[in-house]
């Protein structure tokens, strides 16, 4: 069987998202859809607005077969490094595709610039755009990237432009490269707030428009199996893991801070100096941020500090050891019977000891993130991989 693989978040899932998996099928002829899909905590450093086994069931009734976790060590990173720990896992799945939804034009040429970019990164003649500690990571990028294609209009990339060049260089580093199945973005861009299109709307707007309890503007643009149960809520978001951050923050000592993955060149005195003033979350992004470190930077730090993730566990968890099965349709279940000797690496559906060992960093995000929800059951522990009957 033939598969191709996507990289998503589903926060939550849309129309847009329905439209990519039918379209991504249809032009990589592929049989079975397989997402890896983040878990708890998300690329820009942000909770889920739904937990990731709901958003897994949404996926797999409108186009997905198979949807696999992107584990939190991965998932709450920039795109470059999200991009390939994620393209990693869909590699051990054995897709023979990738597809990916872009702001541009699907003939961008993303292999020749994945060529590209890794001949200047080992190239000394660029270092100098690296050792610029007065510009932030994406904008050191973005200078490359104007060097590197000077014909292309930079100025109005969009984000889900940039994750597609990170899945196009994640694929160049693969041994055996998959195809690349580029889907044009209809309709509004990735982080519009407000709703321009009659059939399709971003994932922002659309948590806005949720959050402020206006299901007359939401409910067009998601699918009727989801809307159904998205409807009910609750819906997540960091105001109510604030008081949690606070806690930690607060209570840990600047030696303690700077052992947190990312805490660097002193922020640790910022985080305390600024935490106690702060009249919220949003207050206390706005209070550390900087020219050198921009809001979702400072955002994914804060999952960090919220979840308690040390450098040494960033290293320790650099290697995938497992996949984790979220959910399947009869037709996954088939593929993944098909794959079970090629595919190398252990599939944990059930967590028993052993497997409670490997997931602990998945455990302890799910159980803060359900504390924000003021529930104190581990879904790890008693959910099992959804099986769609009948698809």
């Amino acid at each position: 069987m033939k598969s191709c693989g996507i990289v998503a978040e589903y926060n939550p899932f849309h129309n847009g998202h329905q439209y990519q998996l039918k379209e991504a099928k249809e032009k990589s002829q592929a049989d079975v859809m397989i997402a890896v899909m983040s878990g708890s905590f998300l690329q820009r450093g942000e909770p889920a607005i739904v937990d990731k086994w709901r958003r897994a069931a949404y996926a797999l009734n409108n186009g997905a077969d198979i949807v696999i976790e992107l584990p939190v060590t991965a998932s709450v990173q920039p795109a470059d490094l999200f991009g390939e720990k994620a393209v990693q896992l869909l590699d051990v799945m054995g897709v023979s595709s990738l597809s990916f939804g872009t702001d541009e034009t699907t003939n961008f040429p993303y292999e020749r610039f994945a060529e590209r970019y890794f001949n200047a990164i080992y190239n000394e003649y660029y270092a100098d755009i690296f050792d610029d500690k007065r510009q932030s990571y994406p904008q050191q990028m973005m200078q490359l990237q104007q060097i590197l294609f000077p014909t292309y209009d930079w100025s109005k990339s969009q984000p889900n432009h940039q994750l597609a060049l990170s899945y196009a260089k994640a694929n160049h580093q693969l041994t055996c490269p998959k195809k690349l199945v580029p889907i044009h973005r209809i309709g509004s861009h990735h982080h519009d707030g407000e709703i321009s299109h009659q059939h399709f709307a971003s994932g922002t707007a659309l948590r806005k428009g949720l959050k402020l309890e206006k299901p007359r503007d939401v409910m067009p643009f998601i699918p009727n199996s989801v809307w159904e149960d998205l409807q009910h809520g609750p819906y997540h978001e960091w105001t109510l893991l604030w008081p949690y951050l606070k806690y930690r923050i607060e209570t840990s000592t600047h030696e303690e801070l700077r052992r947190i993955y990312q805490m660097v060149e002193g922020l640790e005195y910022k985080f305390k100096q600024e935490v106690s003033a702060a009249m919220g979350f949003d207050d206390f992004i706005q209070r550390i941020k900087s020219k050198r470190y921009t809001y979702t930077r400072l955002q994914r730090l804060c999952v960090y500090v919220l979840l308690n993730i040390t450098k040494e566990e960033i290293e320790k968890n650099n290697t995938h050891p497992y996949i984790r099965l979220l959910g399947m349709t009869e037709k996954g279940r088939l593929y993944l019977k098909e794959q079970k000797k090629e595919i190398t690496l252990p599939i944990i559906t059930n967590v028993t000891k052993r497997e409670g060992m490997l997931l602990a960093t998945e455990i302890k995000a799910s159980r803060i993130y359900q504390l924000g929800l003021n529930r104190t059951e581990s879904l790890d522990f008693y959910q099992h991989p959804r099986l769609i009957e009948g698809k």
